[in-house]
């Protein structure tokens, strides 16, 4: 297209609507039997070129937030399902018994598949016993009436907790001391 036709998709709000009397479409223009004037033709035609790409565009930008929303879905419920991978790791390593070479082997898995969930922006909630309990990042499993403690002090985690993308994927599981009954 010339320089000198680009005024055309570049209507005021005065050009962009209809003339006293002028038809909104072709058809009206046609079955009202008039001849056709070159310029009413050419806004009409311009003008509904215009909406039918602002709505196509906006019909196309509707779409893709839709699949980004569903490939975020399905990739949380991906990561999450990983993540008993890594809950299955944790209890073997805490229970494992006396065989080093096993123990060795399984947490060198374990740190190489942490190093996996990584690289798709997951990562480890750090907490540990001591820490105070926060809702946020943690759910409570089970408390155990302690004095000897501030009440809300993690106990035990049971389940780590992970981030995905900075947003938390999974609360972690804990156990959490409260005020001893009277």
């Amino acid at each position: 297209m010339k320089d000198t036709d680009s005024h055309l998709f570049e209507l005021s709000e005065a050009e962009n609507a209809p003339a006293e009397g002028l038809p909104e479409s072709l058809a009206q223009l046609v079955e009202a039997g008039k001849p056709l004037d070159l310029e009413h033709v050419n806004r009409l035609v311009v003008r509904t070129t215009i909406s039918n790409l602002i709505r196509h565009g906006s019909d196309l930008e509707d779409r893709l937030r839709d699949l980004e929303e569903d490939r975020r879905h399905e990739m949380r419920r991906i990561l999450l399902s990983l993540l008993r991978v890594a809950d299955s790791l944790d209890r073997i390593i805490k229970h494992g018994g006396s065989d080093q070479d096993m123990f060795s082997s399984v947490n060198a898995l374990r740190n190489q598949f942490l190093q996996l969930l990584e690289e798709q922006d997951v990562c480890v909630v750090e907490i540990s016993a001591g820490d105070r309990f926060d809702a946020a990042t943690c759910e409570v499993s089970i408390t155990e009436e302690r004095g000897d403690i501030p009440p809300d002090t993690i106990l035990t985690v049971e389940r780590r907790g992970y981030l995905w993308k900075e947003k938390i994927l999974r609360r972690a599981r804990v156990v959490i001391a409260v005020e001893p009954k009277s």
